[in-house]
C-alpha cells in the first residue's frame, strides 16, 4: 500500500475509533509519522494533499490537527468544509442549531425517549423519502407532538423543502366510510361517484414534499391497508377515478396506532413499515421526566395567562402520584384547568395562587390531602414565563448523582484490573447515596412491586441451581432497579459500556451466565422487565458476589421483623459494618396473620441448609410460639432470641465471625433481661457427617475436607465439617455435634477422641490402609458407586496430590527435603522409621515449612520446659535433622514446633 494511502486509512480509523476532543495527539503529523516509521516532514506532506483532495479536514493551530472528514460528517450528521482555524470553530459547526436541536428540548430525551429519537433520526436519514414510521402507544403519549417534531427536524436538516406542509389525518373519524377516506387521502377525479362533480387532490397531495400523519390508523380496514401498498412500495397513488394513471408523490409517512400490531394490521402491510416506535405511557417514564413536564405546562400557562403561578408543595405532590389514565393528555387538561380555576380564585391579584381545591376530582385529591410532600416539604412553587425550569427539579439533583456513580462503575468495569469487590461497593455507594437523600422514598407501590419481583426471582433460582444468596441480596438489588428505572434512566450510558464488560464480569463462569440469564428471564416475566445493558452489568456483579457456599463450618443469622423493611434496614447495617453478609432478613407486613408468619419462616428454614446452624431473631411472639411455627424437621440447630435490635444483630454476626458456638453467641446476648433465648436441636432427622481436623490449624483441615469430598460419588450424602483441635476441646462444640448431628468418623492428623467415633488418620488415607473402614461407613448405594469412592481415594490420596493441596510448596521438592531430613534424623538416633511415621512426617513438616514460610508458627506447647528437661537428647536429635530444612527454606524451627515432631514419632513409632 502506498504512503499517501497508509496514512489516510490510518486517520480514518482513529477518526472513527477515538474522541478527536480529548484523544487530539492521535491526530497530529508527528503522531502518523511515529507509528508508520516516516519522516514527519512527509506525513505533513501527504495529510496536506489529503485535506486539499477533501478527505481530510485541517484544524489550524498548535499542534495542525486532521481528520477524516468522512467520519466526522456521518457521525455528526453535518456538512463541513476542509480548513478550520480552531478546533472552537469545528465545534460550533459539530453543535450548531440546526442539527440536532429540534429534539433537543423534548422532555425525555436523554432519558426514556432517547432510543425513540435515535431511531426517528435514522428514519428521517434514509435516502430518498426516508423510512415510514409506525407509532404504538396508549392514548395521550404524545405519537403526534414526535411526528410534529419530526416534521420540523427534517427541514431544518434540508431532507424536505421548508415549503413541505405537515398534514395530519384522524382516520378514525371515516372508520365507517373507507370508500370515503381512501378519496380524501389519494383524491378523486370528476365522475368518480355520485357528488365528484370536479377533480379534487388528496391529502397525499397536500403532503407532497412533506410529512403525511395518519393517527389511529389501526381503523382502516384491509382494504385501506391494501390501498396505502403501492405507495409504500413504488411510491406512487392513484386517485379515486383513475385506476391504472398512477402519478408519483414524495411524502415521508407517519402512522400511529393504539392497538396491538399483530392483531389489528395485515401482515403484509406491517412488513412494509420497518421502523417501529413504541411511545411508554406516562407513569412508565422515570419521575424526572413526569417533574419536567410538570413545570414545563406550567410555565407554557404563565406564558399564555402572562401571569405568574404560585403553586402549593401539596398541587406539585398531587401530580406527581396521580394515576393518567390518558397519559401526558390528561396531565396537560389537569393543568389547564388547575391554571383556570387559579385565576378565578385571584381576581385582583399579582400573581395566580393555584392549591388542591383548583385540581380535578380525577386527580384523586381527597385522597391525598394527608400526605407530606417528601420533596417540597409543602413549599410553594412559584412559576413564570422566565423561570428557570432545571432550578426547580429535585429529581435532576438526583439524576446527577446517580449518573456520577454509575459512571464510575462503568469505567470500573471497562478496565482490565478492576475487582469485584470494588464494583460491588461503588453500587452499594449508589444505593446508599441516594436512599440517604430526603428525595427517594422506598414507601411506594412501584418499589413494592419490584421488591415482590425480585423475591420471586431469587426463589426461582434457589430452585432451579440448588442454592442460596447471601444476606439482604434482594433488597439491595430491589434498591437498585427502583432508583435506576424510577429516578436514574440516562440512555446515553449506555453508549459509555465496553462490549465486553459484562463478559468480564461473568469471566470463566458458565454458572454465572446462566444464573443472570434466568434471573432476567424471570424479571421480564413477572415486571415485564427489560434489562439494559447498565442492568446486566450491575445484577451480574451482584449475584455473581452473592452466591452462598456450601460453607459448613458458618453459622448464619437471620432478622425476620414487622415492616415493609425494617429487617433488610438492620441486616444491612450489620453487613456493612462486618465487611461481609452474615445476616438474612425476612420483612413481614404488619397486618399478616401468625398463620402466613409460620408459613414464610417454614419454608426459609426448609429450603436453606444452614448445616452448622441458625441464629434466629425476632421482633414478635414467645419463644414457644416461634419454635411452633417452624412446622418442618431440621437437620441443624437453631437458636432462638426475642426483641431484635440492631446492636443484638450486630453481637450476633461479630460473635460468628469470632466462630463462638451457638451456646455461647445465646448466652453471650441474654445477658439483657430484656431478650429471651432458646436452643432448639433436631429431634428425628439426624444428618450424617465426617469432620476434618488438624493440630495445626482449621485451613489444613479445610484442605483435607475438600480432598474427601471430590472423592465421593453423588450418592454419598454426607457433609464434611473442619475444626481445629481446640475448638473439638470446646464442650459445647462436642455437644452440638452429638446432639445435631449423626458424626460417622473423624479424619485428620490428630485424634480429638470424640465418643464412640472412629478416627482416621491422614497417613492411614494415604496408605490405603483405611480404605475398607471409611467406605463401610460411607455406604455408597451401589457397587459402582463404591468403586468410583474406592478409585477416587486413591487418586486423591497420593503422598504429592496431599501435599500440593495442603501446602503452598512444590511438593517434590519437599518430598525430597523431607526425605533427607529423615535419612539425617534416623542417622544421629539410631532409629529406622516405619511408614506410618515417614507418612506422618511427610504431612506434618510439609505444614510445618508453610506456616515458617508463611510467618505463623505454632508458639505454645503444654508444658515445654519439663519436655525438654526430660528429653533434651531426643530433641536435639530432632532439632539436628531439621537442619537441612532450615537450610532449604531459610527458616527457623521453633522449640515448640521440635515438640510437636517429637510428640508425632513417640505416637507413630509403636
Amino acid at each position: 500500500m502506498k504512503i499517501k494511502s497508509q496514512i489516510y486509512s490510518l486517520i480514518s480509523e482513529r477518526t472513527k475509533n477515538s474522541d478527536m476532543f480529548i484523544e487530539k495527539n492521535n491526530y497530529t503529523a508527528e503522531s502518523i509519522s511515529l507509528e508508520l516509521k516516516i519522516q514527519r516532514n512527509s506525513a505533513s506532506h501527504y495529510l496536506n494533499e489529503l485535506a486539499s483532495e477533501n478527505k481530510v479536514i485541517k484544524v489550524s493551530g498548535r499542534p495542525v490537527l486532521f481528520f477524516d472528514k468522512q467520519s466526522v460528517e456521518n457521525k455528526y450528521r453535518v456538512k463541513l468544509n476542509n480548513y478550520y482555524n480552531s478546533m472552537r470553530e469545528l465545534n460550533e459547526m459539530l453543535v450548531t442549531p440546526n442539527r440536532d436541536a429540534i429534539f433537543d428540548h423534548v422532555i425525555g430525551s436523554a432519558g426514556s425517549l432517547h432510543s425513540q429519537i435515535e431511531q426517528l433520526k435514522a428514519a428521517a436519514y434514509y435516502p430518498g423519502n426516508g423510512l415510514p414510521i409506525l407509532f404504538s402507544g396508549p392514548t395521550g403519549v404524545g405519537k403526534s407532538y414526535l411526528a410534529q417534531e419530526y416534521f420540523e427536524f427534517c427541514k431544518v436538516q434540508g431532507l424536505i423543502s421548508m415549503e413541505g406542509n405537515f398534514v395530519q389525518l384522524n382516520c378514525a373519524e371515516y372508520a365507517d366510510n373507507p370508500e370515503l377516506l381512501s378519496s380524501i387521502l389519494f383524491g378523486y377525479t370528476k365522475g368518480a361517484f355520485t357528488g365528484a362533480e370536479e377533480d379534487k387532490s388528496g391529502l397525499f397531495d397536500k403532503a407532497n414534499n412533506g410529512v403525511l400523519f395518519l393517527d389511529e390508523v389501526h381503523r382502516l380496514n384491509a382494504k385501506g391497508q391494501e390501498r396505502l401498498f403501492t405507495y409504500l412500495d413504488r411510491g406512487t397513488i392513484a386517485p379515486l377515478g383513475e385506476a391504472g394513471r398512477e402519478k408519483s408523490v414524495n411524502v415521508r409517512l407517519i402512522l400511529a396506532t393504539t392497538e396491538d400490531i399483530k392483531s389489528n394490521f395485515l401482515q403484509t402491510f406491517i412488513r412494509r413499515i420497518p421502523i417501529h416506535i413504541i411511545i411508554p405511557s406516562l407513569l412508565e417514564r422515570p419521575k424526572s421526566e413526569l417533574e419536567e413536564l410538570i413545570f414545563s405546562f406550567y410555565q407554557s400557562q404563565a406564558k399564555k395567562v402572562d401571569s405568574p403561578l404560585l403553586i402549593k408543595g401539596n398541587v406539585y405532590h398531587a401530580l406527581m402520584n396521580a394515576n393518567y389514565e390518558n397519559n401526558i393528555g390528561d396531565l396537560k387538561n389537569y393543568i389547564t384547568l388547575s391554571v383556570a380555576n387559579g385565576l378565578m380564585s385571584s381576581i385582583g391579584q399579582d400573581k395566580a395562587f393555584i392549591d388542591l381545591n383548583c385540581l380535578p376530582v380525577q386527580v384523586g385529591v381527597q385522597e391525598l390531602k394527608h400526605i407530606v410532600d417528601p420533596i417540597e416539604k409543602e413549599k410553594d412553587i412559584q412559576i413564570d414565563k422566565d423561570t428557570d425550569i432545571g432550578s426547580l427539579s429535585g429529581y435532576q439533583a438526583i439524576e446527577k448523582k446517580v449518573k456520577q456513580v454509575l459512571l464510575t462503575i462503568i469505567k470500573l468495569s471497562n478496565s482490565e484490573i478492576t475487582s469485584r469487590e470494588e464494583l460491588f461497593r461503588q453500587i452499594n455507594i449508589l444505593t446508599d447515596t441516594l436512599l440517604s437523600d430526603s428525595v427517594v422514598s422506598l414507601e411506594t407501590d412501584e418499589y413494592l412491586l419490584i421488591k415482590k419481583g425480585i423475591r420471586i426471582m431469587l426463589e426461582t433460582l434457589r430452585e432451579q441451581f440448588h442454592i442460596d444468596f447471601l444476606g439482604n441480596l434482594g433488597n439491595e438489588l430491589s434498591k437498585y432497579l427502583y432508583i435506576r428505572h424510577f429516578y436514574a434512566v440516562d440512555k446515553e450510558l449506555e453508549r459509555e459500556i465496553n462490549q465486553n464488560a459484562v463478559k468480564k464480569v461473568l469471566a470463566s463462569s458458565a454458572f454465572k451466565k446462566k444464573l443472570l440469564s434466568l434471573a432476567l428471564q424471570v424479571l421480564e416475566n413477572t415486571l415485564n422487565f427489560k434489562a439494559t445493558k447498565m442492568d446486566e452489568l450491575v445484577m451480574g456483579v451482584y449475584l455473581g458476589s452473592a452466591v452462598l457456599t456450601d460453607d459448613s463450618s458458618t453459622l448464619r443469622c437471620v432478622i425476620i421483623a414487622h415492616g415493609q423493611s425494617t429487617a433488610s434496614s438492620m441486616a444491612e447495617v450489620v453487613n456493612r459494618l462486618i465487611g461481609r453478609s452474615v445476616v438474612d432478613s425476612i420483612d413481614m407486613p404488619f397486618d399478616v396473620s401468625p398463620t402466613e408468619i409460620g408459613n414464610t419462616l417454614t419454608r426459609f428454614v426448609s429450603e436453606r441448609k444452614f448445616l452448622q446452624g441458625l441464629v434466629l431473631l425476632v421482633d414478635m411472639g414467645s419463644l414457644t410460639e416461634i419454635e411452633e411455627k417452624i412446622s418442618t424437621n431440621v437437620d441443624f440447630p437453631i437458636g432462638m432470641a426475642t426483641n431484635v435490635s440492631t446492636f443484638v444483630a450486630l453481637e450476633v454476626a461479630e460473635s460468628i465471625e469470632k466462630k463462638l458456638t451457638l451456646e455461647q453467641i445465646l448466652e453471650r446476648i441474654k445477658k439483657d433481661a430484656d431478650i429471651k433465648t432458646k436452643l432448639k436441636y433436631p429431634t428425628q432427622i439426624k444428618r450424617d457427617i465426617i469432620i476434618t481436623c488438624c493440630a495445626t490449624g482449621q485451613g489444613t483441615a479445610v484442605k483435607i475436607k475438600d480432598l474427601l469430598e471430590s472423592s465421593f460419588p453423588a450418592s454419598v450424602d454426607t457433609k464434611i465439617f473442619a475444626y481445629d483441635e481446640q475448638q473439638l476441646e470446646n464442650h459445647s462444640i462436642k455437644r452440638m455435634i452429638k446432639s445435631s448431628y449423626n458424626c460417622l468418623a473423624v479424619v485428620g492428623t490428630i485424634d480429638p477422641k470424640l465418643d464412640a467415633v472412629p478416627f482416621f488418620s491422614l497417613e492411614s488415607l494415604i496408605t490405603g490402609s483405611d480404605f475398607d473402614q471409611l467406605i463401610a461407613l460411607l455406604k455408597p448405594e451401589n457397587v459402582m458407586d463404591k468403586r468410583n469412592l474406592e478409585v477416587n481415594l486413591v487418586r486423591n490420596f497420593t503422598v504429592e496430590r496431599v501435599l500440593g493441596t495442603l501446602t503452598i510448596l512444590d511438593a517434590r521438592t519437599v518430598l525430597r527435603a523431607i526425605d533427607r531430613f529423615i535419612e539425617k534424623y534416623e542417622h544421629v538416633s539410631g532409629f529406622t522409621l516405619n511408614n506410618q511415621s515417614r507418612v506422618a512426617l511427610y504431612v506434618h513438616i510439609s505444614a510445618l515449612v508453610e506456616r515458617l514460610i508463611r510467618n505463623e508458627p505454632m508458639t505454645s506447647y503444654t508444658n515445654i520446659s519439663k519436655l525438654q528437661a526430660s528429653k533434651a537428647e531426643e530433641l536435639r536429635q530432632i532439632k539436628t535433622a531439621f537442619s537441612v530444612i532450615e537450610n532449604l527454606y531459610s527458616v527457623k524451627i521453633p522449640m515448640t514446633e521440635i515438640a510437636y515432631i517429637f510428640e508425632l514419632l513417640e505416637k507413630t513409632r509403636v
